[in-house]
């Protein structure tokens, strides 16, 4: 029906998570980068930037409408 889902489930209810499209984490090991990624995903689009910002974890998010937000800048 024309629906992405992700690849990252929300062990809450076992469905794939919805309002992000992409979260892209910079860190310097990518334990760090994978687990604030996701945790972010999980947390949502009204949450989990502001989580990875509050941690100082440069990202880049992409919503399910295509809207960048984050603290890198795209070129």
């Amino acid at each position: 029906d024309g629906r992405r889902y992700s690849h990252v489930l929300d062990p809450r209810s076992g469905w794939p998570v919805q309002g992000f499209a992409s979260v892209s984490v910079l860190a310097p090991q990518c334990l760090i980068a994978g687990t604030g990624t996701t945790i972010a995903m999980l947390r949502g689009v009204t949450e989990g930037g502001e989580w990875l910002r509050q941690l100082g974890l440069p990202h880049l998010c992409v919503d399910a409408a295509l809207q960048v937000s984050g603290t890198l800048e795209v070129q």
